[in-house]
């Protein structure tokens, strides 16, 4: 009996990890993301909608997205861009979900009208949207013999799970102020020489549980978190030409000139150098197209 493990063509793209940079762009169908650790500044047409962890995020066919940030912080995302079908998808208007899913007209009809009255792109996502969202990305990627049916019951939990969310007003959980007071003050004081320990107790929180609370919350480690926001500060500061590299380096709380050159690299993808000549480059709106 041959085997029947293509992949359903109504997914353009699914896929999991993180991206360094994003810019301004529009996708050919219905993007949908599960942010299941981190941050993302992101924006729609102009708008600033920032996802946070726990986030699911969607954007219709015309709509201009991306990063307002220009590298991302750390993140770790499941995503999937759905195709749909209806005439000038460029520009707002009636859309169709794929025949496969088997909602009924009426289904389909509430989800479209939901997803297409919203301004708001960015809700929290239930425990069954995230596992679904995880699913599709693992049963996408691996394929096999029932991979087009099992994506497409995963797809009905994702549209039914986001369309009541919408529907409903959800609510996001509470906050984590201790987190948000951490990062305030590192803010302040990123010159100093942090330690696990000392961010720990800052949180009131043994050092395990900061480093799990953290990685949820950001998306980093305690030294990727701190690395990250001394890039973020370094790279301000290189607008600056009165100042050294060196200097930038030792303000931002980095140890020495090399360690800063070597993680700067690595988070920018362009020595520091390099980027102080081309600091008043910034990214545009590119072509339509996936958003990973």
């Amino acid at each position: 009996m041959p085997r029947t493990d293509k992949r359903p063509s109504w997914i353009l793209q699914a896929g999991s990890g993180k991206t360094r940079t994003l810019p301004v762009h529009r996708n050919p169908g219905i993007e949908i993301v599960f942010l299941e650790r981190g941050n993302l500044p992101w924006q729609v047409e102009g708008e600033f909608q920032p996802v946070g962890p726990a986030s699911v995020f969607f954007t219709l066919p015309w709509q201009w997205h991306g990063s307002t940030a220009e590298f991302e912080p750390g993140h770790h995302w499941n995503y999937a861009i759905f195709q749909v079908s209806g005439e000038r998808l460029e520009r707002p208007g009636p859309w169709k979900l794929p025949a496969a899913l088997g909602f009924t007209r009426s289904q389909e009809a509430r989800i479209v009208r939901t997803l297409s009255e919203t301004s708001r792109h960015v809700w929290p996502a239930s425990a069954a949207l995230a596992g679904a969202m995880r699913a599709i990305v693992r049963d996408y990627t691996v394929g096999g013999p029932y991979c087009a049916q099992r994506c497409a019951a995963w797809a009905v939990i994702v549209w039914s799970e986001l369309e009541q969310t919408i529907r409903e007003n959800r609510p996001f959980p509470s906050g984590m102020p201790r987190m948000e007071r951490l990062l305030a003050e590192l803010d302040r004081r990123l010159d100093e020489p942090w330690t696990l320990a000392a961010m720990a107790a800052s949180c009131g929180l043994k050092r395990t549980q900061f480093t799990e609370m953290l990685r949820r919350h950001t998306g980093d480690t305690p030294t990727g978190l701190l690395n990250r926001l001394r890039v973020e500060r370094a790279r301000r500061m290189l607008r600056e030409p009165s100042r050294s590299i060196t200097e930038i380096a030792f303000a931002c709380g980095f140890g020495s000139s090399q360690y800063f050159a070597r993680v700067f690299r690595s988070l920018t993808g362009i020595p520091a150098s390099a980027y102080r000549e081309s600091r008043d480059k910034l990214p545009g709106k590119s072509q339509p197209g996936p958003c990973c």
